[in-house]
C-alpha cells in the first residue's frame, strides 16, 4: 500500500467555518498559515542542529523533509489561489461596467415601450441588453466556478459550498466530478485545476425558445395554469417583489428545471432550463410589461409537484 502524503491540514487552521463569496479573507488566511507553517519548520531544523541523539535526529530529519514538501505544495496553493482571486476581481470590476451599460439602456427601453417598440433603435438596443445579460450571467458563472475552486481548496466540502455558492449541485457534479465526498485528505478536488478535480468546459446549449405548437389551452381565469393541475401556488405578490425573488432565489437555480413557463399579456412561452439567454430575455420582458401595467401588478409563481418545472403567471 502507497504510503500517505503528509499534508498541511488548511481547513482545520482557517479563522472562519463557512465556504467564503469574497477572495480576500483566504487570500489573507492562507499568507497566515504558511507564515505559521514556515515558522514550524524553522523550529524543527532549530530542534535538529541542536540534538545528539541518532533517534531524535531522525525524527526531526523525517519531520523537516514532510514539512519541507508540504509547504512546497502550500506555496503553489497558495500562488494558485491568489491568481484565482484576481480574476474574479477583473471579473467583478468588468460586470460591473456592463451592468452600468445596461441599467443606462433599461431606461432608454422603459421610455420607448408602449410607442417605438417595433422600431429599428428599439429592436437594436434590446439586443445589445439581452446580449449584455447574457455576458454578465457568462461571467457570474465564472466567478461562481472560481470560488467553487477556492472553497475546495480550503477544504470545504462541496455540499457545504453549494449552500453559500450560486453554482448548483448539478453543474458541480458535471464539471468537478464529485459526488459530495467531505474527505478533504482523500477525496478534495484538485486546487490547482488538473487530474480528477480538472474544470470541464461548460456544455454550449442552445438558446432558442422551446416551441410549444399546443399553445396555452388553459384560458386566462383562476390561477392561470389551465390544465396544468400538477402546479401549487408557491409566492404571489406585486411584480417589484417577485422581481426581487426572482433574483434571489430562481435565477441562480434556472438550471435545475427542465422547464421554465412564462404566462403573460396573452403569451405562454415554454423554455428548457438551461436556455439561460432565451429565459433571461423573456423575465427581462416580463417585468417589462409588469412595470408598464402598474407598480401594483399582482405575479404569481407556480411550482409543480414534482419540483421539475417553474412558472409565472400575470393574469
Amino acid at each position: 500500500m502507497a504510503k500517505k502524503k503528509f499534508t498541511i491540514p488548511v481547513n482545520t487552521k482557517l479563522k472562519y467555518r463557512k465556504p467564503l463569496i469574497k477572495c480576500d479573507k483566504a487570500v489573507d488566511d492562507i499568507v497566515r498559515i504558511k507564515k505559521n507553517e514556515q515558522s514550524k519548520l524553522y523550529r524543527l531544523r532549530k530542534k535538529f542542529d541542536a540534538t545528539t541523539k541518532k533517534g531524535e535526529a531522525d525524527k526531526l530529519r523525517r519531520e523537516i523533509k514532510q514539512q519541507e514538501r508540504a509547504l512546497t505544495d502550500l506555496s503553489s496553493s497558495a500562488k494558485q489561489l491568489r491568481s484565482y482571486c484576481n480574476e474574479i476581481k477583473s471579473i467583478q470590476k468588468d460586470k460591473k461596467s456592463i451592468k452600468l451599460q445596461n441599467a443606462a439602456a433599461n431606461r432608454k427601453l422603459e421610455k420607448m415601450y408602449g410607442k417605438g417598440q417595433f422600431t429599428k433603435e428599439y429592436e437594436k438596443l434590446n439586443k445589445q441588453v439581452i446580449k449584455n445579460l447574457e455576458y454578465i450571467q457568462n461571467k457570474e458563472d465564472s466567478v461562481n466556478d472560481l470560488l467553487y475552486r477556492v472553497n475546495r481548496g480550503l477544504g470545504f466540502s462541496a455540499q457545504d459550498i453549494i449552500k453559500k455558492v450560486k453554482i448548483s449541485k448539478k453543474k458541480v457534479d458535471k464539471n468537478y466530478k464529485t459526488k459530495y465526498k467531505d474527505d478533504f485528505m482523500e477525496d478534495v478536488d484538485d486546487f490547482m485545476g488538473f487530474g480528477e478535480g480538472e474544470f470541464l468546459d461548460e456544455e454550449i446549449v442552445s438558446d432558442e425558445e422551446e416551441t410549444d405548437d399546443e399553445g396555452f389551452e388553459g384560458g386566462g381565469g383562476g390561477a392561470g395554469i389551465g390544465e396544468d393541475s400538477d402546479f401549487n401556488l408557491e409566492y404571489s405578490d406585486v411584480f417589484w417583489q417577485m422581481w426581487r425573488d426572482y433574483d434571489k432565489n430562481e435565477k441562480p437555480r434556472l438550471d435545475s428545471y427542465t422547464q421554465v413557463i412564462l404566462n403573460y399579456g396573452g403569451s405562454y412561452r415554454k423554455f428548457k432550463g438551461t436556455s439561460l439567454t432565451a429565459i433571461t430575455f423573456a423575465v427581462s420582458d416580463m417585468w417589462r410589461y409588469a412595470r408598464e401595467n402598474g407598480s401594483d401588478t399582482n405575479v404569481e409563481k407556480y411550482i409543480s409537484n414534482d419540483g421539475t418545472k417553474l412558472k409565472y403567471f400575470i393574469d
